[in-house]
């Protein structure tokens, strides 16, 4: 039996973790849907592209959750195969878009500083613009708080993404041990001792077991 954080059994951690990414990717799914129907209009067609590519990738994902319960109730290892394979799949494309949008974030740093700096120089009041930055050394400043303000964020956000990997990926190898104990349990391989194959030496070798199908 093959297990995680020391003693408990991969089979535990797929029966609690399937449940928890079922629900979690049919909010996501149904919010990424509700943003196509409702908020079509504020969108781009490279945002819808991606809304719509992201929401049935939850979609397949939570009936990949869904296969996985029932696979770590019933010991199935085509669908806890199925889970596993899904949960990589998730993973890599949330390293992905990650990788995107940190590109963009970081190459529109000068128009986010930009515009930030705008804000900090004017306040609206009753409609009246009124500026406050009346040297160039208060604009300077300004401006130098709104590019700390933004590695900041940046710096926090890069973190957040990549605890998130990293959590994820450990839970993508608990489900990739289970997966492999099942197979290991439905008999992919057999040791048989050498001495029962009518060969010389103490040493086993793996043969097939017939009839075994991955």
């Amino acid at each position: 039996m093959r297990t995680f954080c020391c003693c408990l059994p991969t089979r535990l951690g797929v029966l609690i973790l399937s449940p928890v990414t079922f629900l979690g990717s049919l909010v996501v799914a149904g919010a990424l849907i509700w943003a196509l129907v409702h908020e079509s209009s504020s969108l781009t067609t490279v945002q819808k592209v991606l809304t719509g590519a992201l929401a049935a990738e939850m979609t397949l994902f939570c009936l990949a959750s869904l296969f996985g319960f029932i696979g770590s109730i019933f010991a199935s290892y085509r669908a806890v195969r199925f889970y596993s394979t899904m949960m990589w799949s998730l993973w890599l494309l949330t390293l992905a878009l990650g990788i995107v949008e940190f590109v963009f974030l970081f190459k529109d740093k000068d128009q986010y500083v930009e515009n930030c700096t705008n804000k900090a120089e004017n306040i609206d009041l009753d409609g009246s613009s009124i500026n406050l930055v009346s040297s160039s050394t208060q604009a300077t400043v300004s401006e130098d708080a709104c590019k700390s303000a933004f590695n900041i964020v940046a710096g926090v956000g890069i973190g957040v993404w990549a605890f998130v990997l990293l959590v994820a990926a450990y839970l993508c190898v608990i489900v990739g041990r289970y997966r492999d104990q099942l197979r290991d349990e439905r008999g992919g391989f057999r040791k048989v001792h050498a001495s029962d194959m009518g060969e010389t030496g103490g040493y086993y070798r793996q043969y097939p077991t017939p009839g075994y199908r991955h």
